[in-house]
């Protein structure tokens, strides 16, 4: 019986060039955004309607795309409320707040400032009608 000589596969060049490049996307898409100074605030914000566990995360992820100096922290769909770390040098709470209401509408606002830790309440109405 004649030996068969075994075939390459024509995917493998594929593969060789593909599998690289699907990695090397996933790490931009995936990478850890830039470190915030050790002196930031943070935005805790209640707020109506982020109570979906898949779509919401993907709400907060798109209201915050291309906003440097921000890092969403935590996002409990639980209780509807959103942590937000912020460089006061780069970008206000006036301008994420309004990222925020424009998709949910607030119900209530707290700014802490690290590392001291002081908490100050925020009044909504002058984010909304400004």
């Amino acid at each position: 019986m004649p030996r068969r000589i075994p075939r390459r596969s024509p995917f493998l060049p594929i593969l060789a060039i593909g599998l690289p490049l699907v990695a090397g996307a996933a790490w931009l898409v995936n990478r850890p955004p830039a470190p915030l100074p050790t002196a930031h605030a943070e935005l805790v914000v209640e707020v109506e309607g982020l109570d979906c566990a898949v779509w919401c995360p993907i709400g907060v992820d798109a209201a915050f795309a291309g906003v440097a100096g921000s890092q969403v922290l935590r996002i409990d769909v639980v209780h509807g409320v959103l942590t937000v770390a912020f460089d006061e040098r780069r970008v206000g709470a006036r301008e994420l707040l309004r990222r925020i209401d424009a998709k949910w509408p607030i119900r209530s606002a707290t700014r802490i400032e690290r590392p001291s830790g002081r908490v100050t309440p925020l009044t909504l109405d002058a984010i909304r009608h400004s």
